[in-house]
């Protein structure tokens, strides 16, 4: 056994993550206003998915191309 495996009953900080914006999303789009709730998810989700471009863009070092 590799010194890198888990334990079957085990997460991983992705799948906790991913539960968790699963669990933040259904639960604002179940407000009362479900077309607030929609549109305040919605807004969220693209505030992260810009916060990830701004993070890789600035952190992820690029690869020089060879001519």
């Amino acid at each position: 056994m590799s010194e890198r495996s888990q334990p079957g009953g085990s997460f991983t900080a992705r799948q906790v993550g991913m539960a968790m914006g699963v669990a933040l999303l259904g639960s604002l789009i179940a407000m009362r206003d479900s077309l607030l709730g929609l549109r305040v998810s919605t807004l969220l989700v693209a505030l992260c998915f810009l916060t990830i471009i701004v993070l890789s863009l600035r952190c992820v070092p690029r690869k020089e191309h060879q001519v």
